[in-house]
């Protein structure tokens, strides 16, 4: 069954939402990022998509106090990414609680540092992010474009073992335009043993729906929860 993850993308310290990661669109929906956390667990979510959003611009982790005090203050399964760039900096994030990781530039940038990681910590706590546009992969907080091509770049990392991938569809993201439900077929079935999160363009239900009977296993949600488009109740939950 697909699981929805809520997500809250740090920015300032506040909790925001881009629009096609242009950090020039920059919506704020929560002053705090903790009670927001707490507000997705009260309402029944499990887990929790954290984005360190200064953390990917800055390459380095920005917002790991917010990370610890959430851990503290919840019971979300929590995955950290943004501006994890060396092993070092992975084990602060794992340190400062979260139970998973995910990383982007190093797979296309330092790709042995990526290795070091998954070796250290299992490949089950490291979600690669792939985040595409036009089928090409972009990399440090989605400014720069590169020459990756989406399919191959995956096989690659499956061949290193990797077994959870999040593709985030940047021209959709923020946009509530609804999901590319083509581009997750094609990822079903070019990849039937990688575990796929979705993302980018939820608006309703309905886009829920389809991942689901594509055989995604995971959809992260953002501006369809703080904008009411996607409700709870919907969800099945309180």
């Amino acid at each position: 069954m697909l699981e929805v993850i809520p997500a809250i993308d740090l920015k300032g310290g506040n909790c925001v939402r881009l629009t096609r990661g242009d950090f020039s669109q920059v919506n704020v929906y929560h002053p705090d990022p903790v009670q927001q956390a707490i507000a997705f667990e009260q309402t029944g979510f499990k887990r929790l998509h954290l984005v360190d959003l200064d953390g990917a611009l800055q390459g380095n982790p920005v917002h790991l106090q917010v990370l610890h005090e959430i851990r503290e203050r919840t019971s979300l399964i929590i995955d950290y990414s943004g501006g994890i760039r060396s092993r070092e900096t992975a084990n602060l994030v794992f340190s400062a609680g979260s139970q998973m990781i995910g990383i982007g530039s190093l797979g296309v940038k330092e790709p042995e540092v990526l290795m070091s990681i998954i070796e250290a910590n299992g490949a089950d706590r490291v979600i690669l992010g792939a985040d595409i546009r036009k089928r090409m992969i972009a990399v440090s907080g989605w400014t720069d474009q590169t020459r990756e091509e989406m399919i191959p770049y995956l096989n690659n990392w499956k061949n290193q073992g990797i077994v959870k991938v999040m593709v985030t569809d940047i021209t959709r993201d923020g946009t509530l335009e609804g999901i590319d439900t083509a581009l997750y077929r094609e990822l079903r079935g070019a990849f039937p043993e990688f575990h796929i999160i979705a993302s980018g363009g939820v608006r309703g239900y309905s886009d829920i729906e389809n991942l689901n009977d594509i055989g995604i296993q995971g959809v992260i949600v953002g501006k369809a929860l703080y904008e009411g488009t996607l409700t709870p109740k919907e969800l099945g939950l309180c």
